[in-house]
């Protein structure tokens, strides 16, 4: 594994730990301050710290279902909405148990509030960490060598993902070999659309 796909997964695991470090915490607060305390027979120590790694892992879950995780593969509003299905799905089931634990009906308020909170800081974690990755890893200067005109669509789908791929420039493969080559240099990557087999393996 080369040194930038290292940095990539340490970039992926920091994010990561970072969200869930702030979504426990904000369990933590609502749980201490709010549904412990009206609990008929509250929890202690060991008992509140289970009650956070059993949200913990129901997030993470929840999250990983959703693709939350995935910094680098969606764009800023899919990581962001990933994020929101995750929190949504994990209060959702870990209000459900709350409830059962305190045996009764509990005020659902303070999980509502923590909701909105553990949103906004979605949307501020998935901005920053997308800024933070495209800037360490810029879209790719490519260049197309097309065949016929039909290349069009491959790269009118490319051009949705305009975070990870940046077509510069595009060539036939009519011109000569020297011409293409000298222009393949002036690109970090190429794409190859419906050429003849013998130009492919020369290029």
């Amino acid at each position: 594994m080369n040194n930038r796909d290292q940095f990539k997964k340490i970039l992926n695991y920091l994010s990561a730990l970072v969200i869930i470090c702030a979504f426990m915490k904000c369990f933590d607060t609502v749980w201490n301050n709010f549904y412990n305390k009206a609990m008929r027979d509250p929890f202690w120590h060991n008992g509140n710290i289970l009650m956070v790694a059993i949200y913990a892992v129901l997030y993470i879950s929840m999250a990983k279902t959703f693709n939350g995780f995935r910094l680098g593969y969606d764009k800023f509003t899919g990581l962001f909405g990933s994020q929101v299905l995750g929190v949504l799905g994990a209060n959702f089931i870990e209000f459900i148990l709350v409830s059962l634990i305190g045996r009764g009906r509990l005020n659902i308020a303070p999980i509502l509030v923590m909701t909105v909170i553990q949103v906004a800081i979605a949307f501020a974690w998935s901005y920053v960490f997308t800024w933070i990755y495209q800037a360490v890893y810029p879209p790719r200067r490519m260049i197309i060598v097309y065949g016929n005109k039909n290349a069009k669509y491959l790269v009118s789908k490319m051009s949705v993902r305009n975070d990870k791929y940046r077509i510069f420039a595009s060539i036939s493969c009519e011109e000569s070999l020297e011409d293409i080559e000298r222009e393949i240099k002036n690109n970090v990557a190429e794409i190859i659309s419906d050429i003849t087999n013998d130009l492919r393996n020369k290029l």
